[in-house]
């Protein structure tokens, strides 16, 4: 169980207990909307910081964001012909 510092031990343990409550496809398709969601988030983000980028610029900066701060994703900037 994952402990937040914000989040007492006992809360957690609800949060969980529903959370397991509910089907593999249900957690499977929250899962995914809240993926959506955290792009949609850094997206917004980023257009905040850069209002000259366009969708496509948005989403190039993201993929090299991240492959800079993660050695594993290395691979994306050969991909986008950085």
């Amino acid at each position: 169980m994952y402990l937040s510092p914000d989040t007492p031990l006992h809360v957690k343990k609800i949060q969980q207990d529903i959370w397991l409550s509910k089907s593999i496809e249900e957690r499977l398709r929250l899962s995914a909307e809240m993926i959506d969601d955290a792009i949609k988030l850094q997206l917004f983000g980023i257009k905040m910081r850069h209002p000259e980028f366009n969708e496509k610029e948005a989403k190039r900066y993201r993929l090299l964001r991240m492959a800079e701060n993660d050695p594993a994703l290395t691979w994306l900037i050969k991909m986008l012909d950085v």
